[in-house]
């Protein structure tokens, strides 16, 4: 019942973030909620749990942008791989370390995008890891981990689970 709980959330981010926070964009950047949640979900529940989390949140999201079919599902899952490495092994803190992690995620979907705009000569897709709007984004989501992952660590049913072990 927990890994449903998760995509409920995951579903419910998508919507808040695809139409809600538009108001908030700087530079035409927003906060990428999604991420934050793929990150906290995976460093919960293990890596399957977020290769899996990141994949099926990635392909809502390509479905609901212009990107490539695949494009935010492969971002996502590595995203949710990484931070399944990590679980049992990180002690998240209140403030700090969801920062630091929310961070962190948001450099790799960068570095991701740059892979692969190179890989597949995506000309239209204008991403500078230097660039200012990429910062904005980087502080969005440093800011608002530390709140997401309060808010997701009150919810019930996301604790991790024996049954992505086998798999």
């Amino acid at each position: 019942m927990g890994n449903l709980w998760g995509y409920v959330i995951l579903l419910i981010l998508l919507v808040v973030q695809s139409t809600i926070l538009h108001r908030i964009a700087l530079e035409g950047v927003k906060p990428d909620l999604v991420l934050l949640a793929v990150v906290y979900l995976a460093n919960k529940n293990g890596k399957m749990a977020g290769q899996t989390y990141g994949f099926v949140s990635g392909l809502i999201e390509d479905f609901l942008s212009v990107s490539p079919l695949g494009f935010n599902g492969f971002l996502n899952t590595l995203v949710g791989f990484l931070y399944g490495l990590t679980s049992g092994t990180l002690f998240i803190d209140q403030v700090i370390i969801p920062m630091l992690m929310g961070g962190v995620a948001t450099l790799v979907k960068g570095l991701g995008i740059s892979f692969l705009a190179g890989l597949f000569n995506l000309e239209n897709l204008h991403f500078n890891l230097f660039s200012f709007p990429f910062l904005i984004e980087i502080g969005y989501n440093m800011v608002l981990a530390p709140f997401l992952f309060a808010l997701l660590r009150l919810l019930k049913g996301l604790s991790p689970k024996k049954q992505w072990e086998g798999l």
